[in-house]
């Protein structure tokens, strides 16, 4: 790869996930690196070589800011205008279009060489830049975008399968997921697994204290609501516990509403004083449950390689 590259990083919002951070960091120290995506708060990089050309949350400000790349894209790229006008065909909506087009005008603005996509569902809509372009395409396959995703989604599943054979690089999590996307028809010689980084950071200022308290045994869950978390089990084996009446404070930690199934697994189970479902947090206090807690429990059904497992053997 040469020195010179410009590397996109698209994962629909900025700043993106660790794993992403770690990359633009990386990257940077011999590439240009372009980040596109929405703007969810302020940030900076000590690299010169990190260049930000994103959208923004303000409907006001997004439009100002398109009308200016589009009248760029007028008077200097008049063809690149054409084909992303082309792109919107295959959207329903007004709404739609509008939010599609504002994430690709920056993007043939500042055209790079590479264009790296974070999630497999996005693939689909950018996968124009190499047809029209010649960018080469570069695509992280995590979690559950691959693992059952497109086996609920059938639309999904076909749309894997018109692109994966056409993605010039894949980054896996895992072995195991490397393999799912070879269903699709990614080329196995393509696929690199890369397995997650946790910052000296996270080792540095959260460890657990070596003073720990006896008492209830704190259990810890990170993870969104999906049967494939496999919470109900988690229930169960707390029951199990609370049967040998070993004392003990359970706390799920997941954004979204609290699924219904669940509530009633812990009212029928009596676990309600025992079982605590948390809103989503910032990743700094995910960080200071885990200081509190004695156990991660990851009951999922299935895993690639989960950045909380990850964290929690970082912090101890």
């Amino acid at each position: 790869m040469s020195k010179k590259s410009t590397i996109a990083i698209y994962s629909g919002s900025i700043p993106s996930t660790t794993f992403i951070e770690n990359l633009i960091v990386g990257l940077s120290k011999n590439h240009t690196v372009y980040l596109f995506g929405k703007l969810k708060s302020k940030l900076s990089y000590d690299s010169d070589s990190i260049r930000l050309y994103p959208i923004y949350d303000g409907l006001f400000k997004n439009t100002f800011i398109t009308f200016l790349r589009v009248f760029k894209l007028c008077f200097i790229y008049p063809f690149r205008l054409k084909i992303v006008i082309n792109q919107l065909k295959k959207f329903k909506g007004i709404r739609s279009k509008w939010n599609w087009f504002t994430r690709y005008v920056p993007v043939v603005v500042h055209l790079p060489t590479i264009f790296h996509i974070q999630w497999a569902k996005d693939v689909q809509y950018w996968m124009f830049l190499k047809e029209e372009f010649g960018l080469k395409m570069v695509l992280s396959l995590r979690g559950a975008h691959i693992n059952y995703s497109p086996l609920a989604d059938e639309h999904l599943a076909n749309s894997y399968r018109k692109s994966f054979p056409k993605i010039d690089a894949f980054h896996a999590v895992s072995e195991a997921i490397g393999l799912e996307a070879q269903k699709y028809g990614a080329d196995s010689t393509k696929i690199k697994t890369i397995y997650s980084l946790i910052p000296q950071s996270t080792l540095d200022l959260f460890r657990l204290p070596k003073d720990r308290v006896e008492g209830k045994l704190k259990i810890i869950s990170v993870g969104r609501h999906h049967w494939k978390k496999g919470y109900t089990i988690a229930l169960d084996a707390c029951k199990l516990l609370s049967d040998q009446q070993i004392p003990f404070d359970y706390r799920i930690i997941a954004a979204g509403n609290i699924p219904e199934e669940l509530l009633f697994q812990r009212h029928q189970l009596g676990l309600k004083d025992k079982v605590h479902f948390l809103d989503a947090m910032s990743q700094e206090e995910v960080f200071e449950a885990m200081q509190n807690a004695d156990v991660l429990l990851l009951p999922s059904l299935e895993e690639g390689i989960a950045n909380v497992v990850l964290e929690a053997m970082a912090i101890g």
